[in-house]
């Protein structure tokens, strides 16, 4: 806790509140692009065997 707590009270919080967003956003982008990717594929897939 002694970390976080050195983090909050430290003039840069903003700058790693920053920092931990790019990296969630960084960590999770590939998996929502796989996930779209397969959910198209599934669409496409759908309507080809409706078809």
């Amino acid at each position: 806790m002694e970390f976080i707590d050195k983090i909050l009270t430290n003039d840069n919080t903003g700058f790693m509140l920053l920092l931990g967003l790019v990296v969630v956003v960084l960590w999770f982008l590939p998996a929502m692009l796989a996930y779209t990717n397969q959910y198209k594929n599934l669409i496409n897939s759908e309507r080809f065997l409706a078809n």
